[in-house]
């Protein structure tokens, strides 16, 4: 429900509830995993007009994240870009979340918007991938984390250049985004992880200098741009940019260092063409650049990823996997019966 106070303050109070049951299991024991759990997930938003062209606004939320079934699932696969085997864990549980944040904004023009958001979120039992130690390497299966905290900033711009002279810029509009984000885990003594023949067992993790380390997945830092084109003629076009910091790929232990996922720079572009209001031609080429996706392994447990990869010495860093994932084109046509196409 929505609440005014005054012409310039209003908050607005939401619940959901969700149940969800799953069932896994297989010939052997069909009742592996059944699961019915009930969700509560409040929000609030309070929102403060500041001026004409400025907002503040306050949120706060509870989510929830439950596990894919391949997390869960109680069989291993293959993974044939990792190289290696993948083990579901049954005993996972849902990570609940809690959401606040607080954010400026600024609409100094039509078309155009600045923000600033600063936000927390605090993860109950957090799903993480975690190593496995075996003959032949190493595997990957996943686990509950204890609890994680995460906050940051975030900066959000959008410009448009509607009043402009030239007949280019004025169908030309730019959007960025860049985030800087702190994250801590809390891993306890030990973690409840299968082995590959899906038994369960309680993993060590005492004497680690990563116990307490960032969330894995969660980056140090992202940068997102955008440049989007659109002309009364009906080509459409836009070029996408996307980058994250070094993060966490699969959680190491006692015997088995941290895996990072390395940067890496993703570009997707878009064209497209509306001919006669009834036709449009698209064409989508998402990662240009195909640059490999790299994994590398702290083995000297510094939290520093690359600065030594080309020593030879015991401890030192080893990049464990590198590969692309490759480009992805498409190209079609539309036709329209019922309606004209707007560009």
């Amino acid at each position: 429900g929505d609440l005014y106070f005054g012409p310039k303050a209003s908050l607005t109070l939401g619940f959901r509830g969700e149940y969800n049951q799953r069932k896994l299991g297989n010939p052997f024991n069909p009742s592996l995993v059944d699961q019915g759990i009930f969700s509560p997930l409040p929000s609030a938003n309070f929102t403060y007009k500041l001026t004409d062209k400025q907002n503040l606004r306050l949120a706060y939320s509870s989510t929830i994240n439950r596990p894919e079934f391949r997390e869960q699932a109680p069989f291993s696969y293959y993974d044939f870009n990792l190289n290696t085997d993948v083990q579901g864990n049954v005993n996972l549980e849902n990570t609940t979340i809690q959401n606040a944040d607080a954010k400026w904004e600024l609409y100094p023009g039509d078309g155009q918007v600045f923000s600033v958001t600063g936000f927390y979120k605090h993860f109950n039992k957090p799903i993480e991938n975690f190593l496995l130690l075996q003959p032949n390497g190493f595997a990957y299966t996943y686990i509950n984390s204890k609890s994680a905290q995460s906050y940051g900033i975030e900066l959000e711009a959008r410009k448009s250049f509607g009043n402009s002279g030239s007949a280019f810029l004025k169908n030309l509009t730019l959007v960025g985004n860049a985030s800087l984000i702190q994250s801590k885990i809390t891993l306890g003594d030990f973690v409840q992880a299968p082995d590959l023949s899906g038994t369960t067992q309680n993993f060590d993790v005492r004497g680690l200098t990563d116990t307490e380390r960032p969330m894995s997945n969660q980056s140090p830092y992202l940068l997102n741009l955008g440049v989007y084109y659109a002309n009364p003629n009906g080509w459409q076009a836009n070029l996408l940019y996307n980058v994250f910091g070094p993060r966490i790929f699969a959680v190491g232990n006692a015997e088995n260092p941290t895996i990072y996922e390395m940067p890496r720079n993703v570009v997707d572009l878009n064209i497209s063409k509306v001919i006669k209001k009834r036709f449009e031609v698209r064409l989508g080429i998402q990662d240009l650049l195909n640059q490999a996706v790299r994994l590398e392994q702290d083995f000297n447990r510094d939290g520093k990823i690359g600065n030594d990869l080309t020593s030879k010495t015991k401890d030192a860093d080893q990049q464990v996997r590198s590969f692309k994932r490759g480009s992805y084109t498409t190209l079609s046509v539309v036709y329209s019966f019922g309606r004209t196409i707007i560009p």
